[in-house]
């Protein structure tokens, strides 16, 4: 998790990490909006997913009936380069302090252009915008391991660049005989 309650949070970012930011914002390179257009999303999720073997969490009709049923609890922003919709992150707006981003998923033949740090960036600040204390980056599992609870350490590199520290989860396994 980021904390965003201890002043701006661009200072406490890694230093790679800001000058890709500031050079996408010199250059203008990828842009990102807000939306609401899971249709662009999902095949940029399934696709980034698939990559690794395994498949989203929610589907496409599962997105668009939790936007339904919790109006304002979900954000997506889309990442687009030449209007071409190449990465997405999709918050969940878990509770007053806290905003989960569940997802955030690319093209990776975008990826030269970083646009998952263009993402990262735009999605912190307008979590701390809006008053949140905390960024949940969400889970960092290596899904090609054996074992699900496998870190993955370039997962958990990536999110260390913006200042985001690991909770270890303990996870405890009863054998019936």
């Amino acid at each position: 998790s980021v904390p965003l309650n201890k002043g701006d949070y661009f200072k406490n970012i890694d230093a790679k990490a800001r000058r890709i930011i500031r050079k996408n914002r010199r250059e203008n390179i990828i842009q990102v909006r807000e939306s609401n257009d899971y249709e662009a999303f999902y095949p940029i999720l399934e696709k980034n997913k698939a990559k690794f073997n395994v498949k989203p969490t929610h589907s496409l009709e599962d997105l668009k009936k939790l936007e339904k049923l919790m109006p304002n609890k979900l954000k997506l922003f889309m990442a687009y380069y030449n209007e071409t919709p190449v990465a997405g992150s999709l918050l969940f707006l878990t509770n007053k302090k806290v905003a989960l981003c569940f997802y955030i998923m690319l093209l990776y033949e975008y990826n030269k252009y970083h646009p998952n740090f263009i993402l990262m960036d735009e999605t912190l600040n307008w979590a701390q915008s809006n008053g949140y204390e905390w960024f949940d980056i969400g889970v960092s599992q290596d899904t090609s391991s054996d074992d699900p609870m496998t870190p993955s350490l370039n997962l958990i590199y990536f999110k260390e660049r913006f200042n985001s520290r690991g909770i270890l989860r303990s996870t405890y396994h009863f054998k019936f005989d």
